[in-house]
C-alpha cells in the first residue's frame, strides 16, 4: 500500500512540473531570491518565507520579486521584513541581480 502511494505521489508531483521552460522561470527566480534574503540574515536557518512567491515578470529577460520573510533577529524575537529581488533571465537560467530587504 505504501509503494502505491508513493509512487502515485511521485507521479503527480512529476506532472505538475510545466513543460514550458518560461513558466517555471518566475518560481525559479523566487527560489534564487530566497537564498539571497537569506544571506543577508542574522539567523537564516530560522526564515520563513511567504507561500505566494510574489514574482511577476517585468519583461523577456527580468523578473521581479516582491514578498516577505520571518526570521529570528539578533535578540531572538521574530520579526517580518519586506524585500524586492531583481533577477535576470537568460535562456532558462536565472541571476539575482539586487536584492533589498527592509528594516
Amino acid at each position: 500500500m505504501k509503494k502505491t502511494i508513493s509512487l502515485l505521489l511521485v507521479v503527480l508531483v512529476a506532472g505538475c512540473e510545466p513543460s514550458d521552460p518560461k513558466l517555471r522561470e518566475p518560481h525559479l527566480a523566487a527560489m534564487a531570491c530566497r537564498d539571497g534574503v537569506k544571506g543577508q540574515l542574522k539567523t537564516p536557518n530560522t526564515a520563513v518565507f511567504a507561500m505566494d512567491d510574489g514574482s511577476r515578470r517585468v519583461d523577456d529577460k527580468s523578473i521581479k520579486v516582491e514578498s516577505w520573510v520571518d526570521a529570528k533577529n539578533d535578540f531572538g524575537v521574530t520579526v517580518r521584513r519586506h524585500f524586492t529581488c531583481n533577477v535576470s533571465v537568460d535562456a532558462g537560467k536565472v541571476k539575482v541581480e539586487d536584492v533589498s530587504l527592509q528594516n
